[in-house]
């Protein structure tokens, strides 16, 4: 018995070679080098639904400034605390607006993450109505301390 002679091969026959997929699966996705930009295929994030939850983190900021403004204010005038109470729910439903309108343009955006326009939403609704009924009772609690 005599084996056959192994014929020497090319460095091009020894490289390896690509992994296909098996029939009846799709192809693997390419994968980005490191530092470079993303397949252009892949979703990016959902602006809509930052700049929501940003407005909505700027309303929370605004609540608690209007708070320490209104402690501060407590032992002067009422004039001082309808002032402060006045300017900051006008300042409070204008960004509670804008959360909700980023926050529902972001919850509809098919195919970008939903979580923080769904967060965003959330908060301006919950602001939006406490600075709806605020206004409507603020005038009833100022003149029970005043």
């Amino acid at each position: 018995m005599t084996t056959p002679p192994v014929s020497p091969q090319s460095p091009a026959d020894s490289a390896p070679q690509a992994h296909r997929a098996p029939a009846g699966y799709p192809a693997p996705a390419a994968y980005a080098a490191p530092g470079s930009a993303a397949p252009a295929s892949a979703a990016r994030g959902n602006p809509y639904g930052l700049a929501s939850i940003v407005v909505g983190a700027v309303l929370l900021l605004s609540l608690l400034l209007q708070m320490i403004l209104q402690a501060a204010a407590l032992g002067g005038t009422g004039d001082a605390l309808s002032i402060i109470g006045v300017a900051g729910n006008l300042v409070q439903g204008i960004l509670s607006i804008v959360a909700v309108a980023l926050g529902v343009v972001g919850l509809t955006r098919r195919g970008r993450p939903q979580a923080l326009a769904g967060v965003g939403t959330g908060i301006g609704v919950a602001l939006l109505v406490s600075t709806i009924v605020w206004a409507l009772l603020y005038p009833a609690a100022l003149s029970l301390f005043l």
